[in-house]
């Protein structure tokens, strides 16, 4: 009888221990598959010639140089891409 009940105890445990590893494998492909997602939705970095020119900017905090930076900053084209990014939510 003591036998038996060995047995039993035995199959109770790799039965366990199978059940823990499908659900581990299981979440393991659901938090790839929701990475895999997420990195879909991840923008483009697009850099036009005013992203390159603004990164060029003095890092000073001196009134000079903030107001030559000013200076030397194109804004007429500022809102240049607006348009994609309003149809991009309307579409949304």
């Amino acid at each position: 009888m003591v036998r038996t009940r060995h047995g039993f105890s035995t199959i109770f445990w790799i039965i366990i221990v199978v059940i823990v590893f499908v659900i581990a494998i299981y979440y393991y492909q659901v938090g790839k598959s929701a990475v895999e997602e997420a990195a879909m939705y991840v923008p483009l970095k697009r850099q036009d010639q005013q992203t390159k020119d603004l990164q060029k900017l003095s890092g000073s905090d001196e009134v000079s140089d903030i107001e030559s930076d000013l200076n030397s900053t194109n804004f007429d084209s500022l809102d240049e891409g607006l348009s994609e990014v309003d149809q991009a939510l309307v579409n949304f």
